[in-house]
């Protein structure tokens, strides 16, 4: 028999054995715990669905957990040996002690439980009250603690909010964050982003974004920790939510230069999300990065120089040795001989790249053939840059013409551009 206290006075619920004199007096303890703790008012030990008893079994929340993985048994071994115990802290075949599972969540989780797992693993809410009233542990979120009473680190916050809403994972710019892609530092005090399966209610919580997917658990590496957002799935994510095209190419770009993923897998994660904002932007993206691509001002270059004037299609990425040293061609137009190099504010800024710069061009030339190197001012103004590159090409042999790209280009008010053939 299990005795507990009254729900609708107390907020929660103590379960013990009912031949215990604590469970005998379970009403009046409760009422004595709740004046010295007032945090209990606000939910303390309550789950965050607001139910007092957890809705899944012990091994349902011990499977779904970073304690237990599934290695054969249900429950999976122990990482510290293979002796199995069960979540009440009887024996199954060797002695097991319930603070020391504790202890090993809390090492596994950064510091941070939540009561749903507390009551899995044995200890009743009386402990967790005496654990929180003696300042070794603080709440961050209701039915959420970690084991100290300082400020939280952003990873204690991120797996706060995790189990705050479990099941869940980490999304977005939190995934990118701990999937390591540099760029996704957190600022300080930055609200942590999970994802949470799409047919839920969600409880809103200050600190915590929280954006829902369609069988969110195929999105996610929840065996992970803390869970997460699939790489390329966190990137579609961010891209997608960019207010300007020149950043969703950035985020995507980068993450293929840094060879962290290929446009095949981003392409592929992207045939799954068919709701997502902006998809249909992100597939040309997604194809313009399959050609070769690799960052902003390249994208730009296709887009608004390249394709906008009616120029030839360059050869993208390709590689060459050099001295016994591997490097890329930005752009090539190979009939031509003419390479186009396009040199980025963060691009090329060492000693050894100017060099490898240097050497590059001197083996074009040596070649027959030229370099030209535009930068951003040059590709800020596509149409005078397209009307240079055009002059080049027809000079090496070129047979086309410039298209103009609207009713006032100004390619055709650029110098030099008054003996251009106008095709439109």
């Amino acid at each position: 028999m299990v005795a507990s206290a009254s729900a609708s006075a107390d907020g929660w619920a103590a379960a013990g054995t009912a031949g215990t004199s604590r469970a005998r007096t379970s009403d009046s303890s409760t009422e004595r715990i709740r004046g010295k703790v007032p945090e209990l008012d606000e939910g303390l030990l309550g789950t965050t669905d607001g139910s007092l008893v957890p809705h899944e079994t012990v091994e349902q929340i011990l499977r779904s957990t970073s304690l237990c993985r599934s290695q054969g048994s249900p429950l999976g071994p122990r990482s510290t040996g293979d002796a199995m115990c069960s979540p009440t802290g009887q024996d199954l075949g060797h002695s097991c002690d319930v603070e020391d599972l504790v202890q090993e969540l809390l090492q596994t989780q950064d510091g941070v439980v939540s009561r749903r797992q507390l009551v899995a693993l044995g200890m009743k809410d009386v402990e967790i009250v005496r654990r929180l009233r003696r300042r070794e542990w603080k709440r961050i979120h209701p039915g959420v603690y970690v084991n100290h009473t300082g400020p939280p680190t952003w990873r204690q916050r991120a797996w706060a909010a995790v189990l705050y809403h479990w099941p869940a994972a980490l999304a977005g710019d939190s995934a990118m964050h701990v999937h390591k892609v540099r760029g996704y530092e957190p600022r300080q005090n930055a609200p942590i982003e999970v994802c949470v399966d799409r047919v839920r209610n969600v409880k809103r919580r200050p600190g915590i974004v929280v954006r829902q997917h369609a069988r969110f658990t195929t999105l996610c590496h929840m065996e992970l920790d803390p869970p997460r957002e699939r790489l390329e799935h966190a990137a579609l994510g961010v891209a997608s939510r960019k207010r300007r095209l020149d950043a969703s190419v950035g985020v995507l770009a980068d993450l293929v230069q840094d060879r962290r993923t290929t446009p095949g897998r981003l392409l592929a994660a992207l045939a799954q999300r068919t709701r997502l904002r902006h998809r249909a932007l992100l597939v040309a993206v997604l194809s313009d990065v399959a050609s070769g691509v690799h960052s902003v001002l390249e994208h730009r270059y296709l887009v608004d120089v390249e394709r906008a004037h009616g120029l030839p299609v360059g050869r993208r990425q390709r590689r060459v040795s050099i001295d016994g040293k591997t490097t890329y061609r930005d752009v090539e137009y190979r009939r031509q001989a003419l390479m186009v190099e396009l040199d980025g504010l963060l691009a090329h800024s060492a000693t050894e790249d100017q060099w490898q710069d240097l050497e590059r061009d001197v083996d074009t030339v040596i070649t027959g053939g030229l370099t030209l190197r535009p930068g951003w001012i040059h590709v800020l103004e596509p149409c005078r840059l397209a009307r240079a590159i055009a002059t080049v090409l027809q000079a090496r042999g070129w047979a086309g013409s410039i298209t103009p790209c609207s009713a006032d280009c100004r390619a055709f008010s650029a110098p030099g551009s008054e003996n251009a053939l106008q095709t439109a």
